[in-house]
Order: C-alpha cells, then structure tokens, then sequence
C-alpha cells in the first residue's frame, strides 16, 4: 500500500494484526503490518506526522506576493501576518468599488471576495476584524496551491497593477 501518489512514502503490508493506532497513531485507513514489525511501522508514522508538503515554498509565494501587493499602496493585509496560512493571501483595497474590481480580476485570474456561503456579500468575518463594508467588499482572497509557481505569483502582481491603474483612473 502506497500512501498518496508521494514517492517518498513508505510501502506497508496489509496483513498481520499490528494496528498503526496500536503505536499511538490514528490513520484512519486501518493500516496493517506484519505482526511484531514495528519497525516497518515507523516510517510510515514519520512520514504522515511531518509538516505538509510544500507549505514554506507557498509561504515564500504569498510574501512575495504580499511585497507586490504593498508596493502598488492603498492596500492593507487582512488578517495577522503570523500566524497565518502558507497558501492564502487576503487584502483590501482602497479607493476601487469592490463588484469592478472583481470583475476585472477575473478575467484573469482565479481570486475570491470572502467564503463560499457570503454568496456575493462583503464578508462578514472582515468586518468582525474592523473592515468598513466597503473595505470588505473590495477585499480579494488569493489562494495558492501545489502547482503554484514564482511566474504565477508575478502574473497575479502584474494583472492586481493594471487593474489597479485603470479602475483608480476611473
């Protein structure tokens, strides 16, 4: 048994009774190993207990971003700056309607006003952590993934820059 498509994960037999909760872990899979073969338990624990992949290489993306973001001013970071998620960058903008906003960005790129459920209203929770309404609504989630890379970052800058430009014109 392979866990994910990750190369680096460790192969286990499926038989025996040696449960891998019985070695304080809980994989919901049912994992089994070879009765007595503990050792062959432990990589399979070290590798599911270790920091999820990539998450300093999506950190580094959304500074990166975040420095562009800063760079274009009239933008503030909603939310802490650390704690935060490796992957997701939300800000508000100020001085653009929120509705142009997005529409022009989506154009382009893939970018989010708030939660699924806000379904179209300025979120709530940026509101709760002091945001006007028209903050929250101009205010932009970007997410970042497994495939995410340094020109994708500098694309979503580019486009954030020129959006920017014509909608503070208008």
């Amino acid at each position: 048994l392979r866990i994910g498509a990750d190369p680096e994960a460790p192969w286990v037999e499926r038989r025996g009774p040696l449960h891998a909760h019985e070695a304080g872990f809980d994989l919901h899979a049912g994992v089994h190993v070879a009765a007595g073969d503990r050792d062959r338990l432990l990589p399979l624990c070290r590798y599911l207990c270790r920091p999820p992949i990539g998450q300093q290489r999506l950190a580094q993306l959304r500074d990166a971003l975040w420095e562009r973001c800063q760079a274009l001013g009239g933008i503030q970071r909603n939310g802490a700056a650390a704690p935060c998620l490796p992957h997701n960058l939300n800000i508000s903008i100020a001085g653009v309607e929120g509705n142009a906003l997005h529409q022009a960005l989506r154009r382009s790129l893939a970018v989010s006003s708030g939660s699924a459920c806000a379904a179209g209203e300025p979120s709530h929770v940026l509101q709760a952590l002091g945001r006007s309404r028209l903050e929250a609504a101009a205010s932009v989630r970007f997410s970042l993934g497994r495939s995410s890379s340094v020109a994708d970052v500098e694309r979503a800058g580019d486009v954030l820059e020129e959006t920017l430009k014509t909608l503070r014109r208008a």
